[in-house]
């Protein structure tokens, strides 16, 4: 299985297949390349392919972690400057409706129903080939994570492809030099 939580287990084909399709949902609701996506959920099956087809449409990835007081995420926010926010209604819900429920224009989607925007998990999702990913190329994945380091002020650090590939580079080497898989990586969020 590509994915297991709990008792859910998608296949590698089942991770494609849902990347393809909330790529297509996300561009529906006006998600477009360059833009940049401020990112709370906590650790849903579907966060990975979120993840994966966010950077398939070019988009830049604002992670918003859980835990950090109110006051450093509205800094953050403003230093990331999210064109959309996404998050899971199914457990994030009270605290993106303190966040996110005054954005005005900023759009709001979510996983699962109940939440300030659209359900992108609800809708009928188009057939996985509607996204051909050939169409959507990019420069490469990038994702923003908070720190506030040694000052205690939240600040943006900005991780591209080339981090990226240096983590494939460095799992590709270990399991080559026979050293055990490093499972601890596919337990692990991607974020």
């Amino acid at each position: 299985a590509a994915l297991v939580k709990g008792d859910q287990r998608w296949s590698y084909a089942d991770l494609r297949a849902g990347v393809l399709d909330l790529a297509m949902t996300l561009r529906q609701h006006g998600v477009q390349p360059g833009m940049s996506v401020a990112v709370l959920i906590t650790l849903p099956i579907e966060g990975p392919a979120l993840q994966l087809a966010l950077h398939l449409l070019g988009c830049r990835l604002a992670w918003i972690t859980l835990g950090t007081p109110r006051g450093e995420i509205e800094e953050y926010l403003q230093v990331t400057a999210p064109d959309v926010v996404v998050y899971d209604a199914r457990t994030e819900d009270e605290l993106a409706r303190e966040m996110f429920g005054g954005l005005g224009t900023i759009p709001v989607l979510c996983l699962g129903p109940g939440g300030l925007g659209p359900d992108l998990l609800a809708v009928d999702p188009p057939q996985a080939g509607a996204v051909d990913p050939l169409d959507l190329a990019v420069d490469g994945p990038r994702s923003v994570f908070p720190t506030s380091g040694t000052t205690g002020a939240p600040k943006a650090i900005l991780h591209g492809d080339v981090c990226f590939q240096q983590v494939l580079d460095l799992g590709q080497a270990w399991t080559s030099d026979g050293h055990p898989t490093m499972r601890h990586l596919s337990l692990s969020p991607l974020w």
